[in-house]
């Protein structure tokens, strides 16, 4: 995505270091490597962990060291265009999911609440491909108790932007039961009021949620801290969804 010239001719691509970071006070640094071979030399750019789930445009800010026996020379680039950046997240991962099941590693859900249900293939949200996750209400003593259900999923890295709208994408089939879904931070803080309605209710197919300026602006202030938490209503007879899908956008105030 970069390129750089060795224009005293003197450096080979081992004695050339970059490291890069997203012009963003709260988001950290992404990989970087020179390629082999000879001047100029091209910068690539890899997704790190703290960028997982990133997508957007950014402008990319680059510092380099040349340094050999002769020479050593350092400089500091910002990219003159933003570039687009996409970096996959999977939810799939036990430490991205929260259900009570063996398999998950992490149960609690901010603020320290134990979460109920369970989620099945987690990582089939990761993409809109006909391919669903089923969530379950949580059932005790051979189903003769229901508890309910509230499952979250950890949220990467969300874009800067004045207004977001959730979008969840379910299967053709009604979801059994009332589902609700809604953003917290870090610490349990419910950040929009998703759910409060009858309108809010997942339904088959797909589901829009258009958040509005106050919701927004605490989406954005914990935008690198935010968990999406699918719930129940009431507890009752044990209860399904399958979804496909979801994702937190930034939307312009022309959408």
């Amino acid at each position: 995505m970069y390129e750089i010239r060795d224009n005293v001719g003197t450096f080979g691509s081992d004695e050339i270091s970059v490291s890069a970071r997203i012009d963003e006070d709260d988001i950290g640094a992404i990989d970087a490597t020179v390629s082999d071979g000879s001047a100029p030399f091209e910068i690539d750019l890899y997704c790190s962990d703290e960028t997982a789930g990133l997508r957007g445009e950014y402008t990319i800010e680059l510092a380099f060291t040349a340094s050999n026996a002769d020479y050593t020379i350092s400089a500091d680039r910002t990219t003159d265009e933003p570039v687009t950046v996409d970096c996959g997240f999977d939810y799939g991962n036990s430490a991205n999911y929260r259900d009570n099941t063996e398999d998950t590693t992490n149960t609690d859900i901010p603020p320290r609440e134990a979460a109920k249900g369970s989620v099945t293939t987690p990582g089939n949200v990761n993409s809109y491909d006909g391919h669903y996750a089923t969530f379950s209400s949580e059932s005790r003593d051979n189903g003769t108790e229901i508890k309910g259900a509230k499952i979250g999923f950890v949220f990467p890295t969300a874009p800067k932007s004045d207004a977001y709208e959730l979008r969840v994408e379910v299967s053709g089939d009604q979801p059994s039961g009332d589902w609700i879904v809604y953003l917290v931070d870090g610490a349990g803080t419910r950040l929009t009021s998703t759910g409060n309605g009858p309108k809010d209710k997942l339904k088959k197919n797909t589901n829009r949620f258009a958040f509005d300026s106050d919701e927004s602006g605490r989406i954005r202030s914990n935008r690198t801290d935010l968990y999406l938490i699918f719930a129940t209503t009431s507890n009752g007879n044990e209860v399904t969804a399958m979804v496909d899908y979801f994702e937190l956008r930034p939307v312009s105030s022309s959408s």
